[in-house]
């Protein structure tokens, strides 16, 4: 009998693709440190969290600062995320990110997002 590989979700919440422009920071340990904010585009969403193609930073467990703007002419949205995988595909890289303490309307806005 063959073996195979058991294969399961680890997250708590289904994604969705979504694909925006987004900006992110490395944020810091220390008040003398001062990180550059870097531009990408996420890949899909979730009330959990979001993917990101996009110039590595940082390692597993650091902090960004994100921020996106889901449709043209409305506020951005800004959370925290904590990096949970990094890697590197077709030349650039990629990111999985676990959000920090959504606040209310955050929460809310994201869902909005998840149901359009």
């Amino acid at each position: 009998m063959a073996q195979g590989k058991l294969s399961y979700e680890k997250r708590k919440h289904e994604r969705k693709e979504k694909v925006f422009d987004v900006t992110y920071k490395l944020m810091p340990k220390n008040m003398q440190e001062n990180h550059p904010q870097k531009k990408g585009k996420t890949q899909d969403l979730s009330i959990g969290g979001l993917k990101i193609d996009g110039e590595l930073i940082g390692h597993e467990g650091d902090v960004l600062r994100i921020e996106f703007t889901p449709k043209h002419g409305e506020n951005p949205i800004t959370v925290l995320g904590e990096i949970k995988w990094i890697r590197k595909a077709n030349g650039t890289g990629q990111f999985g990110l676990a959000f920090v303490k959504l606040q209310v309307d955050e929460k809310i806005t994201i869902e909005e997002i998840l149901e359009a």
